[in-house]
């Protein structure tokens, strides 16, 4: 039986207390709460409008505009994520072998706030108003699938899903 060893070499952090590693630490240490009411959408038709939301993360600092506007905001917080653990851990794509670079992801809900946003494009505009990349962009599977593919990664690769 072969035994395979997995090193975890660097962290990468998109969350509601701090973006990155420094500010995921920050965000620890200064012991103070994220949850605040709902900012990203008008949450009063909802009886509750408190989340703990991601502020602040702009992701022109990890992707050029083009792959911004085709991932939804959940891949785009995994991508960047991915990045930042590589960094971290002092490596580039190019130093991990393709075959031998392999991404796990959990999503409890993919890309619901895209899907949303396109649903509302084809309620007023029909289907040709969809962004035809859609189906690709929303499902839980976008985030290690794109990973993947910007890392060049061509082992094994996973998405869970959480719902």
């Amino acid at each position: 039986m072969n035994e395979r060893e997995v090193v975890v070499t660097g962290i990468g952090a998109v969350s509601p207390i701090g973006i990155g590693q420094e500010g995921l630490w920050e965000g620890v240490l200064a012991e103070k709460s994220a949850v605040d009411r709902i900012t990203c959408f008008d949450p009063s038709p909802f009886r509750s409008q408190i989340a703990a939301e991601v502020r602040g993360f702009d992701p022109l600092d990890y992707m050029d505009a083009k792959r911004v506007r085709r991932l939804d905001r959940f891949a785009q917080f995994s991508l960047a994520s991915a990045l930042m653990a590589l960094e971290d851990g002092g490596l580039s794509p190019g130093a991990v072998e393709r075959d031998r670079g392999g991404v796990f992801m959990g999503s409890a809900l993919g890309g619901v706030s895209m899907a949303e946003s396109e649903h509302v494009k084809y309620l007023k505009d029909g289907l040709r108003a969809v962004d035809p990349s859609l189906a690709l962009a929303v499902y839980g599977g976008a985030s290690s699938c794109n990973i993947a593919i910007d890392l060049g990664f061509t082992a094994a690769n996973s998405s869970n899903s959480n719902s």
